[in-house]
């Protein structure tokens, strides 16, 4: 039981830095996908913005970065982040409601955030097979400032 205590303590620690690493959003770049290549949370965590792009190469640094998230070819929306979990409550789309599927909960965990690589692509295009998805979780790691 001693030793259990302070093992809990340090999970703890270790699950609330985590968490604050995402408090004030931020840009984060896809490692394992180069369609959906970045994505950009805002200060507030009201709202997320994805930038699509199948030839911007997988290594943006933050300069980079900033020169091309002002191109049209992204997608925005509202979310609402509760623990572990971000929540698209919005998010741009040319296809009917009745035509795409519901949104799943992006994750945050070891400090990536995971989104699941099928569902936005069948949201975002209507098939699953544009998404050039490598592996089930598209994972975004934060560009270091």
């Amino acid at each position: 039981m001693k030793r259990i205590l302070p093992l809990l303590l340090l999970t703890s620690l270790l699950q609330n830095c985590n968490e604050d690493e995402f408090k004030n959003g931020g840009q984060f770049k896809a490692v394992n996908n180069d369609l959906f290549y970045a994505l950009r949370i805002s200060s507030e965590m009201d709202s997320i913005q994805f930038f699509l792009m199948d030839e911007w190469p997988i290594d943006i640094s933050e300069e980079t970065f900033a020169e091309k998230q002002n191109l049209e070819n992204s997608i925005s929306g509202t979310i609402s982040v509760k623990e572990n979990e971000i929540l698209i409550t919005e998010l741009e789309s040319d296809f009917l409601s009745s035509e795409r599927p519901k949104l799943k909960n992006m994750i945050i965990k070891n400090g990536k955030i995971y989104a699941d690589c099928e569902n936005i692509t069948k949201y975002v295009w209507g098939k699953t097979n544009l998404g050039n998805c490598k592996s089930e979780q598209i994972e975004f790691i934060r560009i270091k400032k």
